[in-house]
């Protein structure tokens, strides 16, 4: 077997397998093609928010957005200094 010969019988034994399990019934029950037994029906509620709320929420996302600038940058400024110290006692 060379050349891709397993290659080859490994792709018609996957062929195989996948028609036979085409045959198999399904996992669940059909009245009519693509119609289920149990159809799901779920509404959803919608609230309405008034223009006080969407200025609200702008603001807090507007805030946190802030936060997390203000918390990365803190972040980078220690990384660094930490870097240049490590560096500097080698100098020294």
């Amino acid at each position: 077997m060379t050349g891709g010969a397993g290659f080859t019988r490994d792709g018609i034994e996957r062929g195989r397998t996948n028609r036979s399990a085409l045959k198999k019934k399904l996992p669940f029950q059909r009245l009519k093609e693509n119609v289920f037994i149990k159809p799901v029906k779920n509404k959803l509620a919608i609230k309405k928010s008034t223009l006080e709320d969407l200025h609200a929420m702008k603001a807090d996302r507007r805030n946190e957005e802030k936060l997390r600038r203000r918390f990365f940058l803190i972040f980078v400024l220690s990384i660094l200094l930490i870097i240049f110290l490590w560096i500097g006692s080698w100098v020294a």
